[in-house]
């Protein structure tokens, strides 16, 4: 049993450097709807701008429970297909070191939440949050809970975000609020973290705050 142990151990670090060591992602851009709480669901699109470190034509990211409905790389559709908590992506060449791409993966669905009580996102009264870390999922790391991802530890990204909650609500997230707009009964709340985070940090709290500034 040990053995066996180390070996899947020793397997999926083997795995989690494979992607690593095969692109990065200098930003990632979340376009997210959180509203009607009842329904226990989001949707948008998933912006990641990836650089490749060796020679490929896919690329593979992290979702848990979430759809996707298409993958856009400039006008072009590509194919993709999920299974388990992977979404795997055939481009539309082959790409060689240090190129440079922008994908955009348009998503929905009720986020997954920890079987454990702890971790993923959750609703809750007033209340739409994410737990970045899940006590009983493997990896830990749980930002495949709401958006796709490579949710490993040592990839990092600068993040920005466009919430959009009903009018009366206001969203939280990650570095600094740039500003608010408003549209057809909705506002769209604008961050910016310029500091690359692992997927685990990215954050989104969605209720009826007040906004308290300094002056």
């Amino acid at each position: 049993r040990t053995i066996i142990c180390l070996f899947f151990i020793f397997l999926c670090m083997e795995l989690s450097a494979a992607r690593v060591d095969s692109f990065s992602i200098a930003k990632t851009v979340l376009n997210l709807k959180i509203k009607n709480f009842s329904s226990k669901s989001i949707s948008g699109a998933a912006v990641h701008q990836v650089k490749f470190k060796v020679k490929t034509n896919n690329i593979s990211l992290d979702l848990k429970q979430l759809l996707v409905d298409s993958v856009e790389l400039g006008l072009n559709k590509l194919a993709f297909s999920q299974k388990g908590e992977r979404v795997n992506i055939v481009l539309d060449k082959i790409y060689n070191a240090a190129d440079s791409i922008e994908l955009k993966l348009y998503y929905h669905g009720t986020p997954a939440a920890d079987p454990g009580g702890w971790g993923g996102f959750y609703f809750s009264g007033d209340y739409a949050f994410n737990l970045g870390v899940g006590f009983s999922v493997s990896p830990h790391s749980f930002g495949r809970a709401w958006f796709p991802c490579v949710d490993e530890f040592p990839m990092k990204s600068s993040y920005e975000f466009f919430i959009e909650t009903d009018s009366n609500y206001t969203a939280a997230c990650n570095g600094l609020l740039i500003g608010v707009s408003g549209i057809q009964g909705a506002k769209i709340w604008h961050y910016y973290e310029p500091v690359p985070m692992s997927a685990y940090l990215a954050a989104v709290s969605v209720s009826k705050y007040s906004i308290v500034g300094s002056s």
